[in-house]
């Protein structure tokens, strides 16, 4: 899938794997007559999760991962991978990275409808490329 196409759990998988996170669907138990529409009204089970390490318990914890939707998670990433993020008129996000002075050639520029999603996206290119291979759970209507 290109790059510049990347939304949603798609998007947030590939920064994972650009981070070299492992991420993974949890799996909750449920009864067997449960409703499934109710259940995921509010999205909570639709969702990836990182296993983290917790020094000051001694164990793992889960956290949603949603690089691409939060500034907590993604925030670290755009400070530390996006040289450049500016807005364009019609109100969209445009990051982009570094000239390439090896190659001398102009550094791609990424778009977002928000600045987060556009600076995703110009992440998981510098690290993957302009095409990502993602899981087809993820490009089966499940790209939200």
């Amino acid at each position: 899938m290109k790059t510049n196409e990347l939304t949603g759990h798609a998007l947030n998988w590939a920064v994972a794997q650009a981070e070299g996170d492992k991420v993974y669907r949890p799996r909750l138990g449920r009864p067997e007559d449960w409703d499934k529409e109710a259940y995921l009204a509010d999205g909570s089970d639709d969702r990836w999760v990182v296993r983290v390490e917790n020094p000051k318990v001694a164990h793992y914890v889960d956290w949603t991962y949603n690089p691409s939707g939060s500034w907590w998670q993604g925030g670290v990433i755009v400070e530390r991978e996006v040289p450049m993020l500016m807005r364009t008129n019609g109100g969209d996000w445009i990051a982009q990275g570094s000239y390439d002075f090896v190659n001398d050639t102009e550094a791609k520029r990424y778009y977002g409808k928000t600045l987060l999603e556009a600076a995703m996206r110009c992440y998981v290119a510098s690290k993957l490329g302009d095409e990502v291979e993602i899981p087809k759970e993820l490009t089966q209507g499940e790209n939200k």
